[in-house]
Parts: C-alpha cells; sequence; structure tokens
C-alpha cells in the first residue's frame, strides 16, 4: 500500500482530478463513509461490481496517487478517507461531460435531457423555480432610449446619441449618414 498521505491537495486548491467511472464508485462509497480500511471498501464493492480485491485495491491507489484519496496508518492496514469534497468532482466533472458533449453549451445539453427522459409534475416545477431565479439574476439594464437624460449624460459633446436618432458612422469614401 501507499506511504501516508494528508487530505489537504495543495495551497492553490488546484481542481479535483479526473476519475474514471471504476473510480467513481470507490469514491462513492467513501463519501458515504470514511474512513473505511480497503478490506472494507472491497467487502462493499465486491459483491455488486464483481470485481476481485486486488482490483479495488488498484482503484484505491490510483486515487490515492491522484490525490483524491487521503490515507493514514492503522496499525497493519490504512484508513481511506476522500479528500476530494463531493461536491467539487460533482461540478469537475458536470463541467468536463458540458464541454466534451455539448462543447459548453447549457441549453442544448437541458434540452436533450428534458426531451429524452420523462420528468414529473415536481421536476418540471424544480426546474422552473431553478430557470426562473438564473433569468431574474440575469435581468439586463434597461436600454436609454435615445435623446434620454440617462444617454445624454453618458453622450460625449458633439455626438450623434444627442440628436435623438443614432446614425452610424461608415468608412471608405461612399460614407454616409442613414
Amino acid at each position: 500500500m501507499p506511504k501516508p498521505s494528508r487530505p489537504s491537495r495543495s495551497k492553490a486548491n488546484p481542481p479535483p482530478p479526473s476519475i474514471t467511472d471504476a473510480e467513481w464508485l470507490v469514491m462513492k462509497s467513501l463519501w458515504a463513509r470514511s474512513p473505511q480500511t480497503a478490506a472494507e471498501i472491497i467487502a462493499e464493492l465486491s459483491g455488486p461490481t464483481g470485481w476481485k480485491p486486488q482490483t479495488i485495491k488498484t482503484l484505491i491507489g490510483r486515487l490515492a496517487e491522484k490525490g483524491a484519496v487521503a490515507h493514514e496508518p492503522r496499525g497493519r492496514e490504512y484508513l481511506y478517507s476522500p479528500a476530494v469534497p463531493e461536491a467539487d468532482a460533482v461540478q469537475a466533472e458536470s463541467g468536463n461531460f458540458l464541454t466534451r458533449i455539448f462543447g459548453g453549451a447549457v441549453a442544448p445539453m437541458l434540452a436533450h435531457f428534458v426531451e429524452e427522459h420523462p420528468l414529473s409534475n415536481k421536476e418540471i416545477a424544480r426546474l422552473r423555480a431553478i430557470l426562473d431565479r438564473a433569468a431574474a439574476a440575469q435581468q439586463p439594464p434597461r436600454d436609454p432610449t435615445p435623446g434620454s437624460p440617462a444617454l445624454r449624460r453618458r453622450a460625449k459633446p458633439g455626438s450623434r446619441f444627442l440628436t435623438g436618432c443614432w446614425q452610424p458612422r461608415l468608412k471608405g469614401p461612399s460614407s454616409r449618414h442613414w
């Protein structure tokens, strides 16, 4: 087994390491209950997954190398605990998924899941509330009308905004005002 490590990752708090699907099962076990010995993790995961004890030990070792799992000696065993909070790992993995599959665009991802997976009325209401809060937080500032006092205060003397009608300036020999 690896040497003891401390739970802190670094002073700069780098993003959580990339975790494979198999490693997620080990992390979920540790987030649910920790610290645990390797034998306890093996007992929990070997039945449902069908993995051999050495496979689970390998996953634990990889997670320790990545800094996702901290461990400390207890007699001849090690006690393992998550070094990465679950919320941080979920946020990082969600961002990776969004970027990899949907190019970072939230709307197509949300539309895909809503169209492909049935939602209960309660889930729909919850999504509406989340979207309403997001919309309220992004209310654009009022667009002042041309010639308004708010716009005149920001305009420079001689500006086209003071005339009450904005006229674009075109570059080149054929530039005319509209």
